[in-house]
C-alpha cells in the first residue's frame, strides 16, 4: 500500500514538473502575445500564431477594445482600425475579422468583445458565403474560449484565464511555430493582417484561380459542397444570428455600421457561372428587410445603416493584367483587396473625402427598401458594359469553374427547410 501512494505520488510530482515546464517556456514564448502590455502602437508588428481564433480571443481579453472591426479575412487585411473617419476617444480599437468567418463565429466574437468591454463603435464586413448554412466552423474556433455564453451573458473561463495559453498543446504548437518561424511579424497590434510578400507572385494565376477557388472551397465549402441560403426565422440561421448581433449592439446603443465587401466582380461573375447570382440578390434584399425590421422595432430614431461596395465599379471591375508580372492596383486576388481600397471603403462610411483619394464618387451604395430594387438593375445594367470589355477573361473563367464543379451534384435547398420543421 505504501509503494502504490509512494508511486501515485512521484508521478504526480512528475506530471507537475511537466506542466510547469510547458506552462514557463509558454509565457516565455508568449505565442499569443497576451503575457506582455499590447503595445501602445496599434500599427506596432507583432507576430500573431496562425491558430487566428485562438489568438485573437485572448488578445481581445488583454486588450479590451472599445471599437472593433468584424468580417471574414477579406476586412482582416483591408480594414484598418486606426483609419483617421473613427472617433479619436474610441480607444483601443481592434481589427477581430477572421479567415472565413461564418456569422456564428462574427456574433461570438462580437459577444466575447462585449464581455470584456462596452463596445462603442462595430465595423461589420458582410460576405456572401458567410451566409452559407454550410459553412463549417474552423478548426481552431473554440467555443470556451469565448467570455460570454450564446445569450450573451458573461461567464468566467479557466481555461481561456490559464489552460489554453499556458497549458495545451495548441499553445505548445504555438510556441514552436513562433521559436523557428522566419518572419516575426505576421500583424500589426490593431488586428490588421500585414499582407505576404509578393516578389514572385503570377498576379494573373492569382485572380483567375482564386475565382475558381471560391466556388469549390467557400462558395461550394466541402465535404458537403452545398450553399443554402435561409431567412432569419429559420432556427439557427446565418441571418437569424446576424439579426441577433444587431439586436444586441442597437439595445447597447452601440455605433454598428454594416457593408458589403468590394469584391472583384469576377466573383460576381463565377456566381452567375454557377447559377447563385439569384441568390446573391435574394441575400441583399433579405439584409435590407432586416435592417429595416430593426430600425422600425429598435431604433426607430438612430438608423442602421448597409453600404454596399460590391458590383460593378471603378475599383471592383479592376481589368486583369495580359501577363504574370504586372500587379493589380486594388486586389491581392479577387476576393482580398488592398488596405488602400479599405481605406476608401472607411472613407464612404465615415463620410470623408481626404483630397489625395479622389475619384470615389460611385464607389458604394447605402442601400434600403426604397433603393434595393434600382440598386439591383443598376448592378445588371453596369454588368452588361462589363461583359462588352472582358469576354476574353471571363470565357476563361468560366471554362475552370465548369471543370471544377461537373462533379458536384445539385441540392435542393428544400430538403434543408422540411427537415428544420
Amino acid at each position: 500500500m505504501k509503494d502504490a501512494t509512494k508511486f501515485i505520488f512521484v508521478f504526480t510530482l512528475c506530471v507537475l514538473q511537466v506542466l510547469i515546464v510547458i506552462g514557463a517556456l509558454n509565457w516565455f514564448v508568449d505565442p499569443y502575445s497576451i503575457h506582455r502590455s499590447p503595445p501602445e502602437n496599434p500599427r506596432q508588428p507583432v507576430w500573431m500564431s496562425k491558430q487566428l481564433r485562438i489568438a485573437k480571443a485572448l488578445y481581445v481579453r488583454k486588450l479590451a477594445p472599445k471599437g472593433i472591426v468584424l468580417g471574414a479575412s477579406t476586412a482582416q487585411l483591408a480594414i484598418d482600425p486606426s483609419h483617421p473617419g473613427w472617433d479619436n476617444e474610441i480607444q483601443p480599437r481592434y481589427n477581430l475579422a477572421l479567415p472565413g468567418a461564418n456569422m456564428y463565429e462574427n456574433l461570438r466574437y462580437y459577444q466575447h468583445a462585449r464581455a470584456n468591454a462596452p463596445l462603442q463603435k462595430v465595423l461589420l464586413g458582410l460576405d456572401f458565403v458567410a451566409f452559407n448554412h454550410f459553412t463549417p466552423l474552423s478548426d481552431d474556433f473554440k467555443e470556451g474560449l469565448i467570455a460570454s455564453d450564446k445569450e450573451g451573458n458573461i461567464k468566467s473561463s479557466f481555461l481561456m484565464k490559464t489552460a489554453m495559453p499556458l497549458l495545451s498543446l495548441n499553445a505548445v504548437t504555438a510556441s514552436q511555430k513562433k521559436f523557428f518561424a522566419r518572419r516575426k511579424e505576421t500583424h500589426w497590434a490593431n488586428g490588421l493582417e500585414i499582407p505576404e510578400e509578393t516578389g514572385k507572385r503570377d498576379w494573373r494565376e492569382a485572380m483567375l484561380g482564386s475565382a475558381d477557388g471560391y466556388v469549390t472551397r467557400l462558395l461550394l465549402p466541402p465535404p458537403s459542397h452545398r450553399f443554402c441560403l435561409e431567412d432569419s426565422s429559420t432556427p439557427g440561421s446565418a441571418l437569424g444570428r446576424l439579426e441577433t448581433l444587431l439586436r444586441t449592439a442597437a439595445t447597447d446603443g452601440t455605433d454598428i455600421r454594416l457593408f458589403i465587401q468590394p469584391s472583384h466582380a469576377f466573383l460576381m461573375e463565377a456566381l452567375q457561372a454557377t447559377g447563385y447570382w439569384d441568390d446573391y440578390e435574394i441575400w441583399e434584399r433579405k439584409l435590407v428587410a432586416l435592417i429595416e425590421k430593426i430600425n422600425t422595432e429598435v431604433l426607430p430614431e438612430k438608423k442602421i445603416l448597409l453600404w454596399d461596395f460590391s458590383g460593378y465599379n471603378t475599383f471592383t471591375a479592376e481589368a486583369l493584367a495580359k501577363d504574370s508580372t504586372t500587379a493589380m492596383k486594388w486586389y491581392w486576388d479577387t476576393g482580398h483587396y488592398k488596405k488602400d481600397l479599405g481605406d476608401r471603403v472607411q472613407d464612404r462610411i465615415f463620410g470623408l473625402n481626404p483630397p489625395d483619394r479622389e475619384g470615389s464618387e460611385d464607389f458604394g451604395v447605402l442601400i434600403d427598401a426604397n433603393n434595393i430594387d434600382s440598386h439591383l438593375k443598376s448592378i445588371a445594367e453596369k454588368r452588361s458594359a462589363y461583359l462588352e470589355t472582358q469576354r476574353e477573361d471571363i470565357q476563361e473563367l468560366k471554362t475552370r469553374i465548369s471543370n471544377s464543379t461537373k462533379n458536384i451534384p445539385s441540392y435542393d435547398c428544400a430538403r434543408l427547410r422540411e427537415s428544420r420543421f
